[in-house]
């Protein structure tokens, strides 16, 4: 860039200073900047870093003249002072990191939009127009796009991959894993995060599929958010399958920059590329993730760049297609329309003028991702569905054991019923049958798990009075947090408070009005779903409520009775919020509750709707008409949000209190070790520095605690380090083997995974990714069983495989004498079995922080080395095998949703299909002794595709469309929906899928006992009381199924469908007449008849009419009135006669009609309907009198 075309970013500017004043502010703060009239500012925007305190501004600006301190040569950053100030601004010109372009409003924020340049670019530069020097330069994401989107944050992202000189030998992974560090940097991995639009150039695109690929690749919910937030890829002359490379290698010489450049080299012909296989990956983690990928190329060659006599890179080469159109283009959902050409040159392609009709094709796809923005964000108070359903990877039940014996289990039932005055035997049998819905078997799991407190430690908590820990639980409110470091023993402590006598005490003596009851419960990351979900918070709490307060389980039992009787014994978040909610409005006596959460960081959702639940129930409760009152001590790392939320309330920080427990603690681990230590740490008998044993060990525990810094778990794993070393000769060496010890715990791990022996890392990853990626708590078996799987290409290689290690008997799993203490120290320690009760035992890893490094996006590639780029499976896929085989040999049904969730997750993570293993699936696998005999497409390795979601898998497969065609897949969709709903009271969501099958030509029309796939769902409507139908119309995976049928199928919404009225009587009804709720407004939006008749001459409002009492009475019926009547809903003739029962049978409070619909005029009469309004104004005004 000529000197005085210039760009400057000028990062660290104060909060307080305007656009306007910037300049102004600048040349006070900065000596020699030629004068305000020598600056201009060309925009001044917040810093994206979450973490900037105080929060700065960055702006970009250029000069008429470049003052003097700016003109050093060959320098590309410049940190100045300001004049009487402590603050320094900070000018560069290389744009590395990000670098916001526009300020917009908090309030109106709804999009982020980062742009990534090429190999060697400018990460500024590279977007903007090329224009003579003097003119005032155009960069259109900072010029024109901002004033198109004011609702969107835009930014540049800049990396240093410079060509001439390079010493860098950083790899196009390494770039891309900084790239996702980044985002987590400003808050992407939050989820106050607004969705994202990701735009790459050349290179840059590559890093974005990398980086995205990773993110995929981890199970981590950090990378997990950062990944769903991105809604929209456009990649602009991005070499997806190479590119000319000859004349940068030429550049950069014998430099070790040369190994970056030679990823981009361009595909040779039917040889698969690394970069292809970074694509295809891609692509299938894209459509799972549902990120649209848009793709423009260049149709203008590019002069190649040549070295000058001068050291300087210049295009003066000859022109050729740096990336050709078959390898700039990618598949999306909607090839041609996702794909357009740039007829310029690879480097200008990207270079937009103001109002350029290229910039406007960018416009719109822009426009098309910020209008589908996602709503309801700020809503946090909720349990995230999607969460649990990747969390609910359970095995079947005979795979399971029981975490307490029967007798024990038994007993405690009747503990809990002999605290409860029941008037009859039946309450009592309804009691026990209530606490089992409740409760579930791995509730104690993680208590049982957390190792007990040291002798004499904890103990301060009661005696410290600046902790004001007595105070709180005598005569507190509200919350008391305890946080800490990971590995404090926070865990640790909340034990010992459970357990303590003291506590107990102190919350008997608080003496307030009303019965005290102290609720606990221990998030556990490393469990089943219900151990770290609100879900299983709320059946604990409601649980041990039941058991101890009997006007409590008399206002539960009531509420579960309620529940319909199918789905009685099953309750979901709704259900246990309002429970829980009724017990809050209680008014039967005072109730004081006392929860005590441990490991709130551990809640498996965002940690915004955990901190804003409590805030809310607290809230509740300090109502001064609620006679339940509700306060909450918790425990959690020093989050940010937590910080944000919690950091006004009383508590105390951990580990500054812990230094003589940990002193204490490794004393008494450093002795209990002592024969050890004196057999392989010798010390020379006339050392004067260590007299006795006693004084060695009291200055090792001295150093240890001292650099431990209240983490237990540092000191554990450096008591570990001290014991496995070799020998040592003088307490000096001693010291110098503590003082070499890695500073934190992640240094440490990657410490220990140095120390695997490389023949072993392959065994060690798999053994570690099945823990990390299982939801299910393994016991040794299972993980042995399922590391044996793990080479296995094929079904038949993976029964192999699992013979030859031992396993033999369905359903009985003895433990092998090669599963022992050497399968968990083949990685390195950060295993460990435990017995959860007498009869089962399972592995974990050994503490939270592990499984944080084990599902870190770099973890592959520091285990295995740069083999990590050949292996894509992970546990996902190694569970799959194992378990599918396991189906195989024990007969179970592979319909069950642990396969079908394994098989999803695999191909959502992996970013490819498992096309080998599924389609070696053996016909037994599918079979089973309860089909029927005369339908021979029930099952088939495609089916399996369709119900697991697996959209690439299955994309694959219909290539060959003819050979599926009669498996008739959208009603398998249609019926597997209707069987979730049963079974569950929740669905699948299948939308995706069926929309992959309508468009490879599945049609809507196909009959299949009788029923199309519309008619399937509604296949049960007509029988008046159905909870199912019910269910079935307000269930989203439903409506977006029957969505999906009409806008890409062609279904006719108004079509009369047959369905079941009972008996074996079928009438003939339009969909509107069988819907209600979500359901009805779908098809209304899209068109359907709001007064179409069915066979028998009624309309839909008729049915509700007609028939309120049946159906409607106990459900949202009358806003689904409301919702016809809106759209003009009418009564026929018929359903006049049914109108002064209907009115006699709805409750006047229970009336809300808008105001606006009562006043609305009435239209003129059809023939044969009948308007309501006028009925209903009259009704509703006789009663508001």
């Amino acid at each position: 860039m000529s000197n005085k075309t210039k760009t400057f970013r000028v990062r660290r500017v104060p909060a307080e200073i305007t656009r306007q004043s910037l300049a102004q502010f600048l040349q006070g703060s900065v000596t020699d900047l030629g004068g305000e009239e020598n600056i201009h500012v060309r925009s001044l925007a917040q810093s994206p870093d979450v973490w900037d305190s105080p929060r700065s501004q960055t702006a970009t600006l250029e000069f008429s003249e470049i003052p003097k301190p700016l003109q050093e040569v060959n320098r590309t950053t410049w940190e100045f002072t300001t004049v009487g100030g402590d603050q320094s601004l900070i000018f560069d010109t290389h744009f590395l990191g990000f670098t916001p372009l526009n300020n917009v409003d908090d309030r109106h924020h709804a999009y982020d939009l980062i742009a990534v340049s090429g190999l060697a670019s400018h990460p500024f530069g590279s977007w903007r127009q090329r224009k003579p020097p003097g003119q005032r330069q155009f960069m259109w994401l900072r010029d024109q796009l901002p004033y198109d989107f004011p609702t969107v944050r835009c930014m540049t992202y800049g990396y240093d991959t410079k060509l001439v000189g390079s010493d860098s030998f950083q790899s196009l992974d390494d770039l891309a894993l900084f790239f996702t560090s980044h985002l987590s940097s400003i808050g992407r991995a939050q989820y106050s995060a607004k969705p994202l639009i990701l735009l790459g150039h050349s290179l840059g695109g590559i890093l974005v599929k990398r980086a995205l690929s990773i993110l995929a690749a981890s199970p981590r919910e950090d990378s997990q958010t950062m990944l769903s937030k991105t809604k929209l890829f456009m990649g602009f002359g991005v070499p997806n399958r190479g590119m000319q490379i000859d004349h940068l290698l030429a550049i950069a010489g014998p430099r070790p920059n040369r190994d970056l450049i030679k990823t981009l080299e361009q595909q040779r012909q039917n040889v698969p590329s690394w970069l292809s296989l970074v694509d295809e990956q891609f692509s299938a983690i894209a459509l799972h993730n549902s990120i649209r990928i848009v793709s423009a190329y260049e149709t203008e060659m590019t002069p190649l760049t040549e070295m000058q006599s001068n050291g300087d890179a210049q295009r003066t080469g000859a022109s050729e297609i740096l990336v050709q159109r078959e390898s700039a283009m990618r598949y999306s959902s909607r090839d041609t329309e996702d794909s357009f050409p740039i007829n310029r040159n690879h480097s200008d392609m990207v270079k937009f003028e103001r109002d350029d009709h290229y910039y406007f094709v960018v416009r719109d796809f822009v426009r098309k991702a910020v209008s589908t923005a996602d709503a309801g964000d700020d809503d946090l108070l909720y349990e995230p569905a999607s969460r649990e359903s990747t969390a609910s990877l359970q095995r079947p039940r005979h795979h399971v054991k029981a975490s307490v014996h029967l007798g024990d289990k038994a007993r405690t039932e009747q503990q809990a019923m002999d605290g409860v005055v029941f008037p009859s035997l039946d309450d009592v049998v309804n009691f026990k049958v209530l606490l089992e819905s409740l409760d579930f078997e791995e509730s104690s799991f993680r208590f049982e798990a957390i190792e007990r407190a040291h002798d004499s430690t904890f103990g301060w908590i009661f005696e410290k009075p600046e902790l004001r820990f007595i105070p709180w639980i005598l005569q507190g409110t509200g919350i008391y947090w305890i946080r800490g470091k990971p590995g404090a023993g926070k865990s640790t402590l909340m034990k010992y408070l459970h357990n303590t006598e003291q506590l107990k005490e102190a919350i008997r003596a608080r003496g307030m009005q009303g019965r005290q009851i102290d609720l606990w419960f221990f998030f556990n990351e490393r469990g089943t779903y219900l151990q770290k979900s609100l879900d299983g918070l709320l059946r604990a709490v409601l649980a041990r409520l039941v058991s101890q307060d009997p006007a409590i389980a008399q206002l539960v039992l009531e509420a579960y009775q309620r529940k319909p009787r199918e789905i009685r014994n099953r309750w979901n978040f709704e259900d246990l919020k309002d429970v829980f909610a009724a017990v809050l409005t209680q008014d039967h006596h005072h109730l004081e509750l006392t929860i005590f959460l441990d490991a709130l960081d551990e809640y498996y959702g965002f940690p915004e709707v955990i901190s804003q639940w409590i805030f809310h129930i607290v809230s509740a409760s300090r109502d001064p008409q609620s006679r339940t009152k509700v306060r909450f001590c918790f425990s959690s790392r020093e989050w940010d949000s937590f910080v944000k939320a919690f950091g006004g309330e009383p508590g105390f920080v951990l580990h500054e209190h812990t230094y003589q427990d940990v002193e204490q603690y490794t004393t008494s681990r450093l002795s209990q070790l002592t024969s050890q230590m004196t057999s392989q740490h010798q010390i020379a008998a006339d050392d004067r520095s260590t007299p006795n044993k006693q004084l060695l060990l009291a200055d090792v525990a001295r150093m240890i605690a001292s650099r431990a810094e209240g983490v237990f778990l540092w000191v554990k794993l450096a008591i570990d380090e001290i014991t496995s070393s070799p020998t040592i000769s003088s307490q000096e060496e001693l010291e110098m083997l503590i003082s070499r010890l890695p500073a934190d715990l992640e240094e440490f791990y990657m410490r220990i995974i140095s120390r695997i022996p490389k023949y072993s890392r392959h065994r060690a990853f798999v053994l570690l990714e099945i823990v990390s990626r299982s939801s299910d708590l393994l016991s040794p078996q299972d993980l042995f069983y399922a590391s044996a799987c793990a080479l296995g290409s094929t079904f038949q290689e993976c029964e192999k495989h699992l013979c030859n290690a031992g396993y033999k008997s369905p359903r009985i799993l003895c433990e092998p004498k090669k599963i022992s203490n050497g399968l968990l120290n083949l990685c390195g320690g950060f295993l460990e079995r435990v017995d959860v009760s007498v009869s089962h035992t399972v592995v974990q890893f050994i503490h939270r922080t592990v499984r944080d490094f084990v599902a870190s996006p770099q973890f592959p590639q520091v285990i295995l080395g740069d083999s990590y780029k050949l292996q894509l499976d992970n546990g996902y896929t190694f569970l799959l095998k194992y378990y599918c085989v396991v189906a195989s040999l024990e007969r179970w049904n592979y319909r069950g949703d642990t396969l079908f969730k394994l098989a999803h997750h695999d191909e959502r993570s992996t970013g490819r299909a498992a096309t080998t293993f599924l389609n070696s699936l053996p016909r037994s696998f599918f079979d089973r002794p309860e089909q029927r005999s005369d339908d021979d497409h029930d099952t088939s390795y495609f089916l399996f595709g369709v119900l697991g979601n697996l959209y690439f898998y299955i994309r694959e497969c219909l290539r060959d469309i003819e050979a599926h065609r009669a498996e008739r897949p959208l009603h398998k969709i249609a019926l597997q929906i209707s069987s979730e709903i049963t079974r569950k009271g929740m669905a699948t969501d299948y939308s995706k899928m069926a929309q992959i099958i309508v468009e490879h030509g599945f049609g809507v029309d196909d009959e299949y006992l009788g029923l199309t796939p519309f008619e399937t769902i509604f296949a049960s409507a007509g029988a008046r009381a159905r909870l199912l139908y019910l269910n079935a119309c307000r269930s989203q995976e439903a409506v977006g199924f029957a969505r999906v049928l009409i806008q890409h199928g062609g279904q006719d919404p108004n079509a009369l469908l047959r369905v079941w009225s009972g008996g074996r009587t079928t009438e003939f009804r339009r969909a509107l007449h069988v819907s209600c709720g979500p359901m009805a407004q779908m098809l209304l939006e899209i068109g359907a008849d709001v007064n179409a008749r069915d066979s028998t001459g009624r309309t839909p409002l008729d049915m509700y009419v007609l028939f309120w009492t049946d159906i409607w009475r106990d459900t949202e019926g009358f806003d689904d009135i409301v919702l016809l009547m809106l759209h003009g809903g009418r009564l026929s003739r018929r359903g006049k006669k049914g109108l002064p029962e209907f009115l006699k049978q709805i409750q006047p409070g229970d009336c809300s009609f808008p105001d606006a619909l009562l006043t609305q005029p009435t239209i003129g009469k059809e023939k044969k309907t009948i308007n309501v309004r006028s009925k209903i104004r009259e009704f509703i005004s006789r009663h508001r009198s």
